[in-house]
């Protein structure tokens, strides 16, 4: 699976310095403060995104916090995304990286890819049930964890749109359409990558149109 993501660090205060495994260090996974400025261009940094589209850019924040003396820092965050289903688990999306300066904190960017077809299991929501995790490593050769429950969106929705010019609509998620219309001549083409297909009500296509819908 391929990504593009991207890194925020904010260099430590502290110096670097070695010291004895620090049992009162900590990672937590944690919204960003308020009007946060990160990259690529100094953009405020958007909350953590618990629920996920797929094929729609999402970002992760994490904090480091040292209780140790002398004080340790962070040298790398591992980030890692799991989803449950009948089987088991699917490994979504991950990113493991050497940080080449410390740092206390980290946003992890991503676009995850389709959603592979499985048996899911689905929360009270009706989303696919899943875990991030982010495991930091620790100058003193330490590791910390944190893990918090997440969701991904089993759908694509597509509502009240009218498409009038030739498309192809290549499905990340199982496509679920409401209210569309197909006018004029264009040929409509849904790729629907072995995921299926949900039409909730009025799907019209008008004579002279062209609907393919490709398993």
């Amino acid at each position: 699976m391929f990504t593009q993501s991207f890194l925020y660090y904010q260099k430590s205060s502290g110096q670097d310095c070695e010291g004895s495994v620090g049992i009162n260090d900590n990672v937590s996974i944690q919204n960003p403060p308020a009007n946060t400025p990160g990259p690529p261009n100094g953009q405020i940094m958007p909350p953590n995104t618990l629920l996920i589209k797929a094929c729609s850019p999402a970002s992760f924040y994490a904090k480091f916090t040292t209780g140790s003396t002398p004080r340790t820092y962070s040298e790398s965050y591992d980030w890692s995304i799991e989803l449950y289903h009948a089987q088991g688990t699917y490994v979504y999306a991950q990113e493991n990286v050497i940080q080449n300066a410390s740092s206390d904190a980290c946003l992890w960017s991503f676009s995850p890819g389709i959603l592979p077809s499985f048996k899911w299991s689905y929360n009270y929501d009706g989303n696919i049930f899943g875990k991030l995790k982010v495991t930091v490593h620790v100058s003193d050769g330490d590791t910390k964890t944190d893990e918090r429950f997440i969701a991904v969106s089993p759908f694509a929705f597509f509502n009240n749109l009218t498409y009038n010019v030739t498309t192809t609509i290549n499905a990340c998620a199982t496509p679920n359409f409401t209210n569309i219309k197909i006018t004029g001549s264009p040929i409509v083409t849904v790729n629907t990558n072995g995921l299926g297909m949900r039409i909730n009500s009025t799907f019209q296509v008008q004579k002279g149109s062209r609907l393919i819908i490709n398993k």
